[in-house]
């Protein structure tokens, strides 16, 4: 008893709930774009109410959404680049692929739910031919990136299977011994 006890316990506070546990994409991505995106219609409606009243000359109507677009835009891009690139030790180009897709993709849903829930002018955010044209770049660019990711499998250099060099290696020592 005498300055002998048990030995702390490492796991201590690394359980399911504790908050180093969390993923890095949670961290670096999901909280603050949810923050972002569920802050930005009170921002717009506060912003649009004294723009259109008058009070602050300087204010856009839509400010709200502009910042929580790009401020969306921004989290989004660097926190799914630097997870793949880093976290997940991608080839930078695979990376980068992955980053550009989540964020118009990303964008696009966030852009289309603001539009059709959150609009608190008479105009509506999002008019009939820019919905038309976001959903077509959306399209286009998840359809680069299904090729593109497609192409890359086919034709970049593979590494060899795992069992592949140990195979050859122990071939080539039999074939000596003969």
């Amino acid at each position: 008893m005498g300055g002998q006890g048990m030995p702390e316990d490492q796991t201590a506070g690394r359980g399911p709930n504790s908050g180093r546990s969390r993923s890095p994409l949670v961290r670096r991505v999901i909280l603050p774009d949810f923050i972002v995106v569920s802050l930005a219609p009170i921002a717009e409606n506060v912003t649009y109410k004294l723009a259109t009243q008058g009070r602050q000359t300087w204010l856009f109507q839509d400010l709200g959404y502009m910042l929580g677009a790009g401020l969306l835009i921004v989290i989004t891009f660097y926190g799914i680049w630097i997870h793949q690139r880093d976290d997940r030790k991608l080839p930078p180009a695979e990376a980068m692929r992955d980053a550009i897709a989540a964020t118009v993709v990303l964008l696009y849903l966030v852009l289309v739910s603001w539009a059709t829930f959150f609009a608190p002018g008479p105009r509506g955010l999002l008019p009939d031919q820019l919905l038309a044209s976001l959903t077509t770049v959306t399209g286009v660019v998840i359809a680069f990136y299904f090729v593109s990711t497609a192409a890359a499998s086919k034709w970049s250099p593979k590494p060899p299977w795992a069992g592949e060099p140990a195979v050859q290696e122990q071939s080539a020592t039999e074939k000596d011994q003969r």
